[in-house]
């Protein structure tokens, strides 16, 4: 894999790499490592986390070595690594010429003063926690490089809950082929070289835990679609609207708790039978089976359903149909009851007829007036009786209608039953052609809000006989 001009640099003989789980294990191990050196007068040179700097100081106050002197005379170098990697990194990568100049500047100049050097290193770790696993590659080839012109001893460090996913294992590779061996707290005899041990179990560790975590990401997975179907199984079978499901052929699949109560079946009853037997209109159910099937529509399709006692329900149907692969497989329905409805309007049209024929025998009409807008809306009767257009028309133009002897006396009379919340009854004249005139009674009240304001005032007019 090509990472920079050249192709990537062989992994330098001292560059080794750590996969640790506990901190507490990698900050013993680097304290120890960059003690030794420092014992032995190689300059050290670490770069870490601010929490690793302050724990491997600690680990030295603990083991009594104080490292002051070392850093007095430059022989101790401690750097922040997210401080340093900002030095050369550029749109997301490493700058191999600013490497050179901040890192690769640090090395040559510990190594020209006191030979050996010995380093600590997270900054990689820190690319790839990020997931910016190409980076963390390049900058390891930047420093295979820089250990090809100068001999030092570099120390790499990943925790191993960032190289766990499945779908780095072919970084995860690369990643140990870039140094010369892996560091692990055991190896295993056999036919293999050291170095070859470390790779193989450093790898396999990875692909372990990513296994592990696979398995608990795919548990979880499960669990969670399993609460999500006892959840949508709990919503649909105690929804407070009817719904079921009806097969191909008409057989009812399934069929929730409200629809078999408002219909008085037991399940066993219910489901499995053929929906037909509970549909009072076979022609409609025959044209709702072939819209479904056909990937049509319905949205609050009025039918009517046989209950168990023998009675009828009026519903209105809003359905879609299953298709797979172009198949109808079932429906989706939603039956909700509006039978109360019906009968209220059945009641109301009732009223309404009754009401027809009964100011048709008694030569009546009704009308409607908006005190707030003052206008008046006479019923087709009205209209007839007084001989003017059905229309909505200002009470002044009706008040017109009205014989000029009674038209202030109707005026009079309607605004004082509003004002005093009384019956209107005033009779009144309506001019005819050749000076003949019709006589009325109008009667009526007034409607006010919670404020104790008019609003609207409903009356009746009758046609009282004339007089000879």
């Amino acid at each position: 894999m090509s990472l920079v001009s050249g192709g990537p640099a062989a992994a330098a003989h001292d560059h080794f790499v750590r996969f640790y789980d506990h901190d507490s294990t990698l900050v013993g191990e680097v304290a120890a490592y960059l003690r030794n050196g420092l014992e032995t007068g190689a300059a050290a040179l670490m770069i870490a986390t601010p929490g690793h700097l302050r724990e491997v100081r600690a680990n030295w106050h603990a083991g009594e070595f104080d490292p002051a002197a070392c850093e007095a005379r430059g022989q101790l170098v401690m750097l922040d690594a997210q401080a340093t990697l900002d030095r050369f990194m550029v749109d997301g990568r490493p700058d191999r010429a600013l490497f050179e100049e901040s890192v690769g500047a640090l090395v040559r100049g510990a190594a020209a003063r006191f030979d050996d050097v010995v380093a600590f290193g997270e900054m990689v770790a820190l690319l790839w926690k990020e997931e910016k696993m190409r980076a963390a590659l390049e900058l390891e080839d930047l420093w295979n490089r820089l250990g090809q012109r100068h001999r030092f001893s570099l120390f790499c460090a990943y925790p191993m809950d960032a190289c766990e996913r499945g779908d780095m294992a072919e970084d995860f590779r690369h990643l140990c082929t870039a140094h010369a061996y892996v560091v692990q707290d055991e190896q295993r005899p056999g036919g293999y070289s050291e170095v070859e041990q470390g790779r193989m179990i450093a790898e396999l560790r990875q692909k372990t835990a990513a296994l592990e975590n696979e398995l608990a990401a795919r548990k979880r997975a499960e669990a969670q679609l399993a609460q999500r179907e006892r959840d949508m199984a709990d919503f649909l079978e105690n929804a407070v609207v009817g719904l079921h499901r009806v097969g191909p052929d008409g057989t009812i699949l399934w069929a929730n708790r409200a629809e078999l109560a408002m219909l008085g079946y037991e399940a066993h009853e219910y489901i499995g039978r053929n929906i037909a037997e509970f549909h009072a209109d076979r022609a409609l159910l025959g044209t709702v089976m072939e819209t479904l099937a056909g990937g049509g529509e319905l949205h609050e399709q009025p039918a009517r359903m046989r209950c168990k006692d023998g009675s009828i329900r009026h519903v209105l149907v809003s359905s879609s149909g299953r298709i797979e692969d172009g198949r109808f497989v079932s429906t989706r329905c939603f039956t909700h009851d509006v039978t109360e409805r019906w009968q209220a309007q059945e009641a109301l049209r009732e009223r309404s007829a009754i009401l027809h024929l009964a100011l048709e025998a008694a030569r009546m009409g009704y009308w409607t007036a908006d005190l707030d807008t003052r206008t008046l809306r006479l019923s087709p009767q009205l209209c007839e009786l007084l001989g003017t257009e059905p229309d909505e028309l200002p009470i002044d133009a009706f008040v017109a209608l009205v014989h000029p002897d009674d038209g202030d006396a109707f005026r009079t009379a309607l605004e004082e039953a509003v004002a005093g919340r009384t019956m209107l009854r005033c009779p009144f004249r309506i001019s005819q052609q050749a000076g003949r005139c019709r006589r009325f009674e109008a009667r009526g009240e007034a409607i006010y809000g919670e404020d104790g304001t008019p609003v609207r005032f409903y009356g009746v007019c009758a046609e009282l006989p004339s007089v000879a």
